[in-house]
Parts: C-alpha cells; sequence; structure tokens
C-alpha cells in the first residue's frame, strides 16, 4: 500500500540520519565472516534459486575474524545481496567471496546483472539515486539502502566500493571490515 511504501520510507530516512550523524549504537565485536555471511543468505538463498539464478558462496575457514556490529554487518551484505538479486536477470550468476586484505576482510558480491555506467558509478552511494528508476519504484526501493549501508560500514571503520566493466557486464560491490590482527 501507499501507506505502507510511505512509512517505509521515513523509516528509512530516519536511518539515514541516524547513520549519517554516527548516532546508531554499534555492538562492535569480534565475529566469523563465515557466520555474517550465512546469516546475510539465510532468508535470501531460495529467492535466487526461485529467479533462476545461480548462487556461489566462497568463504574460507581460515580467514580471521572481523571487528563489527554483527546485526549491522548481516545488514550491509543483505543489502548489496538483495540488489545483485533484484539487477540480475535469469539466467544470472551472483557470488559471494571474502579475502583477508592486509588488516581487513573484504567481502564481494559480484553478480552478472545491468552493470552500471560511469557516471552510475559516481552516484550511487548518493541518497535518493536510483539506476532504474521505473524498476527500483516496483521493487518498493526508497534508493538510500546503499547511502545508509555505506554510513554503517563507515561507522565500523570499513567500506563499500563498486566496480562496474559497464552496463550490461554486471557490477561488484566490496564491503570492507577491519579484522582481529592476531
Amino acid at each position: 500500500t501507499q501507506a505502507g511504501r510511505l512509512r517505509h520510507l521515513v523509516d528509512d530516512l530516519q536511518e539515514l540520519s541516524r547513520a549519517e550523524a554516527r548516532q546508531i549504537p554499534l555492538s562492535l565485536q569480534s565475529i566469523a565472516p563465515q557466520r555474517l555471511v550465512q546469516q546475510a543468505l539465510e532468508a535470501l538463498e531460495g529467492q535466487f534459486a526461485e529467479k533462476g539464478l545461480e548462487l556461489h558462496v566462497q568463504v574460507p575457514e581460515n580467514l580471521p575474524a572481523v571487528i563489527a556490529d554483527p546485526s549491522r554487518a548481516v545488514q550491509i551484505l543483505t543489502n548489496l545481496l538483495v540488489n545483485a538479486l533484484r539487477y540480475t536477470p535469469a539466467p544470472g550468476k551472483v557470488e559471494i567471496d571474502a579475502r583477508r586484505e592486509e588488516n581487513r576482510v573484504a567481502f564481494r558480491i559480484t553478480d552478472t546483472g545491468v552493470g552500471l555506467t560511469p557516471e552510475q558509478l559516481t552516484q550511487i552511494f548518493e541518497r535518493f539515486y536510483r539506476v532504474d528508476t521505473s524498476r527500483s519504484r516496483a521493487f518498493g526501493g526508497s534508493g538510500i539502502g546503499l547511502t545508509i549501508a555505506r554510513s554503517l560500514a563507515q561507522a565500523m571503520e570499513g567500506d563499500i566500493s563498486v566496480t562496474s566493466a559497464g552496463l550490461g557486464q554486471g557490477s561488484s560491490f566490496t564491503l570492507t571490515l577491519p579484522c582481529v590482527l592476531p
């Protein structure tokens, strides 16, 4: 319903304001990267199969734990996975992998979806930016999920970046989080 969408938008805007002002309380703790990925995938795995998308997960067991708020890290990964699901037509493929990069663990979600132009790459984390407004509206996207995700990642001393070879060539989003140093 229209009222439900408005309520969702208001909630998103409030969360964005708090995230950008670093007013969201974070419960930072040490957590295994595998657990974060597993939790993010729990609710979504069936949707990938339903849509006819291959899902590949590669998260080595020997990765160091990351320092993050588990629920917020799962929220970010879920947001990135939902976007990959939303913007990858079947038959397609989505991969999530994690690897150590110096004092961080990088979680990369790569899809064979619609891809992004160089201009879209520079704007994708801006509030209210939508890659395809008609499609986003149909899916109920507010255009601020990635803005919130990046603010949350940065509040946990991490970040999110994106690459794409261009339209129709998929995209790759990378969430980095600090790892527990030995």
